[in-house]
């Protein structure tokens, strides 16, 4: 019988790269290899596996601290993450004053800390990986805004 030999091979959703978000979609694509890795197929086409809305983290699941001297601060953000996103790690963007939004990096923590001098006002998003490593609003879990330091 032909199917015989068929084996399954499950992804989950944890172990996918960083959705497109330009298109709020995973692009996979895949290729059949043997089990003696003597031959492969051809890359499949591109697929685009589209992700549902997201789910925003609430102001009571966040917390802001603020400390340090007179001339820096240290602004600490923590957030619990909803029990619907299975993610491991976040991308972190900071506004500061009336500038735009830069990419700080990437997180593997439900924190995120930054120095910044006193007198400033900080606005800070938090999304789910992207690339390119861009804002976007659609991708953004919990986004903070105007903080005074």
């Amino acid at each position: 019988m032909a199917d015989e030999g068929i084996k399954k091979a499950i992804v989950k959703k944890a172990s996918l790269p960083a959705i497109s978000g330009s298109n709020q979609s995973y692009v996979l694509r895949y290729r059949i290899i043997t089990e003696d890795k003597n031959r492969t197929s051809h890359w499949s086409p591109r697929y685009n596996l589209f992700i549902g809305p997201i789910t925003k983290i609430t102001e009571a699941n966040r917390s802001i601290e603020i400390a340090g001297s007179t001339n820096t601060k240290t602004l600490r953000l923590n957030w619990n993450t909803p029990q619907d996103i299975n993610i491991n790690t976040f991308d972190v963007y900071a506004k500061i004053n009336s500038g735009s939004y830069q990419y700080k990096g990437v997180v593997s923590t439900n924190s995120y800390s930054l120095i910044i001098e006193t007198g400033n006002q900080v606005s800070l998003a938090i999304q789910i990986p992207t690339y390119p490593k861009k804002r976007f609003t659609s991708a953004t879990l919990l986004e903070v805004t105007n903080i005074n330091v």
